[in-house]
């Protein structure tokens, strides 16, 4: 078998397989109140939301108490990812656990000492891909080094064919798009701007 119908063959395969594996859109099958992950937005409170614009289009991310935050923060560049605690009018804490005392402790933050968000998004055969053609790259790499057509006859070595590192980069920059716009992160700035928000 050739070595890009090999390595195609298996990237269709593991992303059928992840896709099936990724969990639906909770809001296409139930309504907002009935979904449990939503159901804080009938209720009054704060939650913190995060306005991303850029050239094309403009998305609000909204993280609720006992949601995972992942962010960057100003002042000791330390990356956090914990539940959110409690949200107050500019600032919030997150719920961190101290392992030397083995209990939950609460951090505050200012809004302003956020550096960057990082953002979670699943999106089916984009997530997948993300892991799936950086590897299957790698295999195309060694499934051509392996071919029998590869050793020579005189010398009895390897010979490499320059040509194969083409389409493996190909797999791997698409690998590298799809992990970009599933696990995007966002400066905070003048663009992207977070914001503390009430339900009702």
């Amino acid at each position: 078998m050739k070595p890009w119908l090999l390595s195609l063959l298996l990237t269709g395969l593991t992303l059928a397989v992840q896709a099936q594996n990724l969990p639906a859109d909770p809001a296409g099958s139930r309504s907002l109140s009935q979904n449990p992950k939503y159901a804080v937005l009938m209720r009054p409170g704060r939650y913190l939301a995060l306005d991303a614009n850029n050239l094309f289009r403009f998305r609000r991310y909204r993280f609720f108490q006992g949601d995972e935050f992942r962010f960057k923060s100003r002042t000791d560049g330390t990356r956090y990812n914990d539940p959110l605690y409690a949200v107050g009018d500019s600032t919030f804490s997150i719920a961190v656990l101290n392992e030397i005392m083995n209990r939950q402790e609460q951090l505050s933050f200012r809004l302003n000492d956020v550096q960057k968000v990082y953002i979670d998004r699943r999106i089916p055969w984009v997530t997948a891909g993300s892991f799936i053609l950086p590897l299957a790259g790698v295999v195309f790499v060694i499934a051509d080094f392996v071919n029998p057509r590869a050793l020579d006859g005189r010398t009895g070595r390897f010979i490499f064919d320059n040509r194969s590192l083409v389409p493996a980069g190909a797999l791997v920059g698409a690998g590298a798009v799809c992990y970009k716009l599933s696990f995007p992160r966002y400066r905070i700035n003048k663009n992207n701007r977070l914001r503390v928000l009430r339900t009702l």
